[in-house]
């Protein structure tokens, strides 16, 4: 037992000796190794799929013979569209509009009013 210990601590002494010694090649060499394995995930064709159901659903699973009953049942009406009535993500968009002026003080000085007195019941 005293024999291996001493056979070990050598052991790891004089890696740990080589590693101190050439500290470089084991901070550059697994940089270089990950990059290199890594770069194939840009060569895999199923990486630009991101449909849930389709990857992680059976075939012929309840939930989607569900859906399919519950679409067929219940068609969509577009006249009262909801988001949350959606029965899978479906194709719709969201459109944010940005101005670089402040819209409501530039419509407000377009199409203010003249001002109007206040009523007497209002006056203090």
């Amino acid at each position: 037992m005293l024999r291996q210990n001493i056979r070990l601590r050598i052991c790891f002494g004089m890696m740990g000796h080589f590693i101190g010694s050439h500290p470089w090649w084991f901070l550059i060499t697994p940089l270089i190794v990950s990059a290199g394995l890594g770069s194939g995930f840009y060569l895999l064709k199923d990486r630009i799929s991101n449909d849930i159901e389709e990857q992680f659903t059976p075939v012929d699973g309840p939930a989607k013979m569900e859906r399919k009953y519950i679409e067929e049942t219940f068609p969509g009406s577009d006249s009262m569209f909801s988001r949350l009535r959606l029965s899978s993500d479906g194709n719709y968009g969201t459109l944010i509009a940005t101005s670089s002026r402040n819209i409501l003080t530039h419509l407000s000085s377009i199409y203010s009013p003249s001002p109007t007195p206040l009523p007497s019941y209002f006056q203090f």
